[in-house]
């Protein structure tokens, strides 16, 4: 999640996280959905429920208000109606999959959009293994993996039932075989980004109204359950529009794997009076691993804080001011590290081994030998002209 204000001079600050209260979210925009398709690449277990599995990744921008102004955000969200956790148990079942609830009464809008999203992911998915069903019959190079994405394509049009609504742009991987590969991509059909144009012409893989409705049930579910719903094109708020994307359910309950959706399967017009009045109400964050409330400490921990950080900090100023003293000192005067006692009896030694003319006497030194017993021989010298050297 990235997090950030704008200044009113344009300045864009940074924040290490979120701080809210109980902040409804504002201004959400779905800035692109993306469809992974892949088929070999995934687990045994999805493998089961189709030889095709979909990933949908959307990015999206909000704001929120509070006391220090509007702040940005960024959210991703993915959704994968046959997830690496799905048991063998579940095939020929509707999986309720990636939505924590359902209530087709009081959140009915949600009610219908997890059923578009499953309902599409099922259509699109079966469709992609009829086509490398068909290409290994022929002979034909299959698909192994493909992405879509879709954006919208402002200024174009407003009606979310358009094929003009998103702009694509995609990637498929084709397995040639020995290791080579090929790709699909915009530039093999003259950089046409129109789903219309795509699908008229039926350019390889032909999925794309499909794959356009399944990415508009994801951008319609995500903004109602952000509560947006004053501004942007939303299938999940307007009957006629859901009754639109719904009217081919039939055809696509004959189109699907392993993989049953739900937990809608027939037309809004059929269900309508068994679910509850479409739209959306304002969301705010909630959960509590991110949440954070400020709260102010008690007088008493403020104080206890405040002393025990002012104690630590006086200590280590005192320990640098010691050494520091130290270190000037010694470096001053050496001998300054010896008790008064050593420093008194040093200062008498050398007292008492000067003479009173000031020179040397050297008596009685020792000279002993490693393989003989010890031997005293005495210097005496005294200083009696500069011409005369007595040694004995």
């Amino acid at each position: 999640m990235d997090v950030w204000r704008v200044s009113a001079e344009g300045n864009r600050t940074v924040l290490p996280s979120l701080t809210y209260y109980n902040n409804v979210i504002e201004n959400c925009a779905v800035g692109s959905i993306e469809v992974d398709l892949e088929a070999l690449d995934r687990t045994a277990n999805q493998l089961a429920y189709g030889e095709y599995g979909a990933v949908i990744r959307a990015y999206i921008s909000c704001t929120i208000e509070s006391a220090d102004g509007q702040t940005h955000f960024n959210l991703t969200t993915t959704y994968d109606y046959v997830t690496k956790a799905a048991s063998l148990s579940g095939l020929y079942h509707f999986l309720a999959s990636n939505f924590l609830d359902r209530d087709k009464e009081k959140r009915s809008s949600l009610y219908w959009g997890e059923s578009l999203m499953s309902m599409y992911w099922a259509y699109t998915t079966k469709l992609m293994q009829n086509i490398r069903q068909n290409a290994t019959a022929n002979d034909e190079a299959g698909i192994r993996k493909g992405t879509i994405s879709f954006t919208p394509n402002n200024g174009s049009t407003s009606d979310i039932t358009s094929p003009d609504y998103f702009k694509v742009d995609y990637r498929f991987v084709i397995d040639v075989g020995l290791g080579s590969f090929g790709i699909l991509w915009p530039g093999l059909y003259n950089w046409t980004t129109s789903v219309a144009y795509l699908d008229s012409i039926h350019a390889k893989p032909n999925i794309w109204i499909q794959a356009d409705s399944l990415a508009k049930s994801a951008y319609s579910t995500i903004l109602t359950d952000l509560g947006q719903t004053s501004y942007q094109p939303n299938i999940l708020t307007n009957g006629d529009t859901l009754q639109y994307f719904t009217s081919n359910f039939s055809v696509a309950m004959q189109n699907y794997a392993n993989a049953q959706p739900g937990p809608v399967t027939q037309d809004f017009k059929t269900l309508k009076a068994t679910t509850g009045p479409l739209g959306a109400t304002p969301s705010v964050i909630s959960t509590n691993y991110i949440c954070q409330i400020p709260k102010l400490k008690s007088a008493g921990n403020i104080f206890v804080s405040v002393l025990v950080a002012d104690l630590v900090f006086l200590q280590a100023l005192w320990k640098i001011f010691t050494l520091i003293t130290d270190w000037l000192l010694f470096r001053k005067h050496p001998d300054r590290n010896q008790c008064q006692g050593c420093a008194n009896h040093t200062s008498e030694s050398r007292a008492e081994s000067l003479p009173e003319n000031g020179t040397m006497d050297y008596e009685h030194i020792e000279l002993s030998t490693l393989d003989g017993p010890k031997r005293r021989s005495s210097y005496h010298s005294r200083q009696t002209s500069s011409q005369q050297l007595l040694l004995t």
